[in-house]
């Protein structure tokens, strides 16, 4: 599948990438790689991960035992399966790999999993930046869905709830609204917390072109994402 208009392309046992013309613009010299992000992909030798660009120059050596994905200009890198850190978009380190149990990292915000399985956030600065939390999900628009008890909440950057604790599951945010779930009822919430539906619905589901379908009672209802009804 082609990435960022570039696509992974094997031969023998080594990998590379071509273009949309199928003409060759990193030469197969590697073990595995990835598809594009950002306009670096990971690619991987003797065991090794690093990040190359688009025209096949080294990002990274290749020094890592785990690489992840370029995502709002970072990256997260692994040295021997366990010390966790973050690149730059020139590959230069934000966190040195230091940190144990490093899920990830986005929006200047790194998750992090302590050995009683408790969730917590950090900053660029690798300071603990609020919290623990029981699960939690990496930021996303400027949120990041946590559970306390068995409730589940959205924080801000600053580590404040501005949706409490109080749903059974918030999804991830499709055009700025998530679904969320209550004593099986379904309902969707803006970026601000602020609900676009009540929570009644038995089913909610993103259509595509702004619009989202709720079924209630066996009826369809569609809603635009800019909250006018289409069909109600």
């Amino acid at each position: 599948d082609f990435r960022e208009g570039l696509a992974a392309v094997r031969k023998g046992t080594e990998w590379g990438f071509i273009d949309t013309s199928g003409t060759e613009v990193v030469a197969p010299a590697y073990s595995r790689i990835s598809g594009f992000s950002e306009g670096r992909a990971w690619v991987y030798l003797d065991g090794k991960c690093g990040f190359v660009d688009r025209q096949g120059g080294a990002i990274t050596e290749l020094a890592f035992s785990k690489c992840l994905d370029y995502e709002d200009g970072h990256a997260t890198v692994y040295q021997n399966a366990r010390k966790g850190g973050v690149l730059d978009y020139s590959g230069d380190y934000v966190i040195a790999p230091s940190l144990e149990r490093l899920v990830g990292y986005t929006e200047a915000r790194g998750l992090l999993r302590d050995p009683r399985s408790q969730y917590y956030f950090i900053t660029d600065r690798a300071e603990v930046a609020d919290g623990y939390y029981e699960e939690a999900r990496l930021y996303e628009h400027g949120l990041a869905r946590v559970r306390q008890g068995d409730r589940w909440g959205l924080l801000d950057r600053q580590g404040a709830f501005i949706v409490p604790p109080r749903y059974d599951n918030i999804t991830a945010f499709e055009k700025g609204y998530a679904q969320v779930r209550l004593r099986q009822l379904q309902g969707l919430v803006a970026g601000d917390g602020t609900p676009l539906t009540d929570t009644t619905y038995e089913s909610v589901s993103y259509l595509g072109h702004g619009v989202f379908r709720l079924e209630k009672g066996g009826r369809m209802q569609l809603l635009r994402v800019d909250g006018t009804w289409l069909l109600r």
